[in-house]
């Protein structure tokens, strides 16, 4: 196996492989963390969970991200990998928002006819993950909720969960990843700039490197112990 393989794989078993195959959980609540880019794509596939007629996954929804939607950087990167998602409409929308993060899903899910009484958004302007839970997941779900459901953008999922663990949030927390703009833990590491984007966040999220983010502002996820809490929530009624 070549270093980049290893690599790969590690990335795989690192960001993807501990959140698939979650079973279907229903929680009161849900955070979406922002993604820059894909914060509409997250927060619209949340929607769906959401207004899904035979269970609804979740009521409440927590929006948390101060960043902006548009980044340049990552739209970069994928024109260079030849990307076709990104030209729907839909894509374009989301894309090329002026928002900050926290106030486009607002704006998706007001769109999506989610209740305004569902919605819990707070003094949300911060654009660091650590500072972002700190300032507004922390006390709603900690206060509020016995469980709550996580959705983000897959390869960040365990930054988003280590951090909730960092910032002392115990609840049951069930990852629900979204894969956007076609990719997926399958097929990412085929294209080159994803790949180096991806293989990043691997890397900060090594706990074996000192000036990763673990460590300074996340936990390193135990994901026995974290199966074993999502396992003790109630089942989604629904029929495959």
């Amino acid at each position: 196996m070549t270093d980049q393989s290893q690599a790969i794989a590690i990335a795989n078993e690192r960001l993807f492989t501990p959140f698939t195959n979650i079973p279907d959980k229903k929680t009161p609540a849900v955070v979406i963390v922002g993604g820059g880019l894909t914060t509409g794509l997250i927060t619209g596939a949340a929607a769906e969970e959401r207004h899904n007629p035979e269970d609804p996954r979740f009521l409440k929804m927590i929006l948390a991200g101060g960043a902006p939607v548009f980044d340049p950087w990552t739209l970069l990167v994928l024109i260079l990998d030849g990307n076709k998602e990104i030209y729907k409409l839909q894509s374009l929308k989301d894309i090329f928002s002026s928002e900050l993060e926290a106030d486009y899903m607002e704006s998706v899910l007001r769109a999506a006819n989610v209740p305004e009484t569902d919605i819990i958004i707070g003094d949300n302007k911060e654009q660091h993950t650590d500072k972002i839970i700190a300032n507004l997941i922390k006390s709603k779900v900690l206060n509020d909720f016995e469980s709550a459901t996580v959705v983000a953008y897959a390869s960040h999922m365990r930054q988003a969960l280590g951090t909730m663990r960092h910032q002392g949030i115990k609840i049951p927390l069930v990852p629900f990843p979204v894969n956007p703009f076609g990719l997926t833990p399958d097929n990412w590491h085929l294209k080159k700039n994803m790949r180096n984007f991806v293989l990043r966040q691997s890397e900060n999220m090594n706990p074996k490197n000192k000036e990763g983010y673990i460590g300074l502002y996340a936990d390193d996820l135990n994901i026995k112990k974290e199966q074993a809490l999502i396992a003790t929530l109630p089942d989604l009624k629904r029929t495959l």
